[in-house]
């Protein structure tokens, strides 16, 4: 049944596709470069890629009013990011808002290394120097692996060359933004070694005011991030890159009180103790890729990664000094990847490899609270208000291997296949120790408060089989039509009933998607304007949802898989060269989320409740970009609107996020060795919510900014 709502999206695919082709059968070169886009095990350039990717090169980059990744993901309809993490088709990385798992569904990586968990937050995303960011909408577990159930963000920093080139870039800005960027290529030997290094350094006072502490910085913040690169070519079918990047990032708060922004938008924070966060991020990446034979490369990798954010701020966000919070998260990862690729030149490409991967992360969250947040009334009670004091400690173990293959063959000249399968077994293992206790001890009569220190252990494998197939069909050489079904799938996992009687540990199973795509590629006007468009539809099944226990303890309630739903919608893409000073762009996407069978605790905690035909939460119905790039003798601009329509808060579908759009742009003019331009963002200063924390608690969306920045090149 759900499959025939479809058909007004197949109806606007069938349109585009109505419209005359204007490309013949003869190839042309239309000297467009064909980028060949990072992140897949094949190389395929952005129009030979069915998968629904958005890909930005070094100019590209560079040319975005601002330098965040977030700014970035505004030009991707369908894709956004917030303090939290990322949201793909509707679907956030910690799944689609069931409460339940662990596992992530979207995959980043930068260099090479896997970004999880919390490092999301506040990771090592700068783009200075960044050679390519590909974002992938929809699944690539066939590709990847674990955590891309929803898709993927791949950043490439720039590799060595060897010509001899520096840049530098100064700017200031409002909300005491300052930017110090620097960077050196050099060949160390002629065509045999080279070095590049890069350094960069974001400030920025933020935009939170603190009454309680006399302070209009209470979210300041220093972003820095160091790269080196050396590229080693001891013969021409030999080419071995090492990076090394280290970031070290600091945040003030990122929340504000909920009734001031309600009242009239002021961003307050009333804590009477500093928010501070930082995270440390070094990244170690060797590549290794060998010319075995005029069909045949040897390709390896080898990654080490290792992360240290702490934490330190006010429990209870209020004047009081009622308690203060403290935790760090400790991980280090390393990955290791041996492939051989093979391409006739003619029709038949493809890859075999092996994949492992092993992280081990320790939590630690330490927090001190007044008894009275919890009980208003504590003092009369007792006559004291006692701190309570709790410490959770947990550290996780998780290891990945595969076997991975995937092949193009072209036949009967218009026609391709595409089979693609990995085999996944990832293992997870975690323990994790609770206690509490109150300073001075509460009565006897009220110990019951004070829950009992908890032990919980789990250790969980899964084997996943990941298949994909794909039937293409060249309609000219500048049109193609592509239909593709992919299984993915996000790991299981243990738990602890805290509330049953008595406590006992849980397991659940891994959640699946079958997905099915429909994507066109095509290119008209001499290459000059390029038309994408990818309709989809995924079914989820066997989600990981809370079900109640039969006591009436909130804590009694397991992990089971008893949810499904369904993910379907368009995105479309538009890129036109209408003129060599002028390149406008669109891109649009229509998105719907839909819980199909879901029954799960209500916002109480205390009863079921069943959401089935509510929306996943902060899953806009339909979002877009429009804007253009225009260079003219030495000036040159880039304007960007943005726009998502209103979505749900959250899973019970009550408030809603109101719609915002967001103008962005840049303005410069460029000489021989230098650049100096303007950039502003939010630039019509829209007041929008960005992210609900707590009824007390919220993110709003930065306001207006805008700097000045010098750029000199040699």
């Amino acid at each position: 049944m759900d499959a025939f709502r479809l058909t007004p999206l197949f109806s606007a695919m069938a349109l585009v596709l109505a419209t005359p082709a204007l490309a013949d059968d003869t190839p042309r070169d239309s000297g467009v470069e064909r980028l060949t886009v990072i992140g897949q095990k094949i190389a395929r350039t952005e129009q030979e890629t069915t998968d629904s990717v958005a890909v930005f090169n070094n100019q590209e980059i560079n040319a975005l009013p601002s330098f965040e990744l977030g700014v970035l993901l505004n030009r991707v309809p369908g894709v956004q990011r917030d303090a939290f993490g990322y949201h793909i088709r509707g679907i956030s990385q910690a799944g689609a808002g069931t409460g339940a798992g662990t596992a992530e569904t979207i995959s980043t990586r930068v260099d090479g290394a896997v970004i999880s968990g919390v490092g999301n937050w506040y990771g090592p995303f700068s783009l200075w120097d960044m050679d390519q960011v590909a974002v992938y909408r929809g699944p690539q577990s066939t590709s990847q692996g674990q955590n891309a159930l929803a898709g993927a963000i791949v950043l490439q920093s720039a590799a060595p060359h060897f010509d001899t080139e520096a840049a530098a870039r100064l700017g200031i800005g409002n909300y005491g933004q300052q930017l110090y960027s620097v960077m050196a290529n050099t060949p160390v030997l002629d065509d045999t070694l080279a070095l590049r290094a890069s350094y960069d350094e974001q400030r920025s006072d933020g935009f939170i005011d603190n009454p309680t502490r006399g302070i209009d910085d209470a979210a300041k913040s220093v972003h820095r991030t160091g790269r080196v690169a050396l590229r080693y070519l001891p013969k021409s079918d030999l080419d071995i890159t090492l990076r090394l990047s280290s970031t070290d990032n600091t945040d003030g708060v990122n929340a504000i009180n909920s009734a001031a922004w309600r009242q009239d938008h002021s961003r307050i924070d009333y804590s009477n103790a500093p928010h501070r966060w930082t995270n440390r991020v070094n990244i170690a990446d060797l590549t290794v890729k060998y010319d075995l034979s005029p069909y045949w490369q040897l390709f390896g990798e080898a990654n080490y990664s290792d992360q240290d954010l702490r934490r330190d701020e006010d429990s209870d966000y209020s004047a009081a000094d009622l308690g203060h919070t403290h935790s760090s998260y400790r991980q280090n990862a390393r990955q290791l990847e041996l492939r051989g690729n093979y391409d006739n030149g003619e029709n038949l490409r493809g890859v075999v490899g092996l994949y492992y991967y092993n992280m081990n992360r320790d939590q630690d969250l330490n927090v001190a609270l007044a008894t009275s947040v919890y009980i208003p009334n504590i003092e009369q009670m007792i006559g004291y208000d006692p701190i309570v004091y709790s410490q959770q400690y947990n550290h996780y173990d998780a290891s990945n291997k595969a076997l991975f293959s995937e092949w193009d063959y072209r036949f009967a000249s218009h026609w391709q296949i595409t089979a693609g399968l990995r085999i996944d077994q990832e293992r997870r293992q975690n323990d994790e120790f609770v206690t509490a206790y109150t300073v001075p001890a509460v009565p006897p009569a009220l110990s019951g408060l004070i829950p009992e220190d908890q032990l919980a252990q789990g250790d969980v494998t899964n084997t996943e089989w990941l298949p994909k197939f794909s039937l293409g069909y060249l309609i000219n050489p500048d049109m193609s039509l592509t239909l593709t079904y992919q299984r993915a799938y996000r790991a299981g996992g243990s738990g602890t009933n805290l509330g049953g009687n008595p406590i006992y540990n849980y397991r659940y199973d891994p959640e699946y998607t079958n997905n099915v795509e429909l994507a066109l590629r095509s290119a008209w006007l001499d290459q000059q304007l390029f038309v994408t468009a990818n309709l989809y539809y995924i079914d989820w099944r066997d989600q990981q949802v809370q079900v109640r226990g039969d006591s009436t303890n909130s804590l009694d309630y397991d992990v089971r898989n008893a949810g499904r739903s369904t993910v379907q919608g368009l995105e479309l893409s538009i890129d036109w060269q209408l003129a060599d000073w002028f390149k406008p762009f669109f891109s649009a996407a229509y998105n719907k989320t839909e819980f199909k069978d879901f029954t799960t605790l209500d916002t109480s905690g205390s009863q079921l409740v069943d959401l089935s035909g509510n929306s996943f939460a902060n899953a806009p119905r339909f979002t877009a970009s429009v804007g253009a790039e225009s260079r003219w003798a030495n000036w040159f601009g880039n304007l960007q609107y943005s726009y998502r329509s209103r979505s749900y808060i959250d899973i019970y579908n009550q408030d809603r996020y109101p719609s915002y759009g967001l103008l962005s742009a840049k303005l410069g003019y460029e000489a021989a060795n230098w650049t100096l331009s303007l950039y502003g963002q939010n630039l019509l200063n829209r007041e929008y919510m960005a992210n609900y924390a707590t009824v007390s608690r919220l993110q709003a969306g930065a306001p207006r900014t805008f700097g000045l920045m010098l750029e000199v090149q040699y």
